[in-house]
C-alpha cells in the first residue's frame, strides 16, 4: 500500500482542528445511504416502517462497530429485577451473557452487558408517547458498574 503525503491538519481560524476531509467523505456517504433508506420506505405501513428502519440501523451499526460487540433485540433486566421491555436493538458488551430461545429470537440482556439500546419508530412525531412511556418504565433500572455515569436504562 502506497503511503500518501503526511500534511499538516487545517484549522478553523479559532485554533481548532478541521475534521478529517476524508473521513467526512465517508460520513456523508453513509448519512446518504441513510437518507435513501429512509425515503425507501415511506409508502410503508407504520409496523413494515419500523421493522425496515430497525433492521437497516442494526445492519448498518454492526458494520461500524468493531467486530466483538454483539447486536440484537429484546428485554433488558438488571439486580433489581427491573426489566426494560422490548428494545428495538440492543449492541451487546462482548464480556456478559444474555439469553435467547433460539438463535434469531430476542434475548433477554442483563443491564451490565448493554452497551447501546436503541428505540426505533417509524413516525416519532405521532408514537412520542410510546418513547415517553418506555423511557419512564425504563429510569429504574440501573446497571451498577463502578465509574458509569448516567448508566440507567433508558
Amino acid at each position: 500500500m502506497a503511503a500518501t503525503k503526511m500534511s499538516t491538519p487545517t484549522r478553523f481560524t479559532d485554533g481548532r482542528i478541521q475534521p478529517n476531509r476524508h473521513i467526512m467523505s465517508r460520513l456523508d456517504a453513509m448519512l446518504a445511504l441513510l437518507l435513501e433508506a429512509h425515503g425507501g420506505g415511506g409508502t410503508m405501513s407504520a409496523a413494515s416502517k419500523g421493522t425496515e428502519r430497525e433492521l437497516f440501523v442494526n445492519s448498518f451499526l454492526s458494520q461500524v462497530f468493531p467486530p466483538h460487540f454483539r447486536f440484537g433485540s429484546g428485554d433488558i433486566t438488571d439486580s433489581d429485577e427491573n426489566k426494560s421491555g422490548q428494545v428495538d436493538v440492543v449492541i451487546e458488551f462482548p464480556n456478559l451473557y444474555s439469553f435467547p430461545i433460539w438463535q434469531s429470537a430476542p434475548r433477554l440482556y442483563l443491564a451490565e452487558g448493554v452497551a447501546v439500546a436503541i428505540e426505533i419508530k417509524s413516525d416519532l412525531s405521532n408514537q412520542w408517547s410510546e418513547v415517553e412511556s418506555t423511557a419512564a418504565k425504563n429510569k429504574g433500572a440501573e446497571t451498577p458498574i463502578r465509574g458509569l455515569s448516567n448508566s440507567r436504562i433508558g
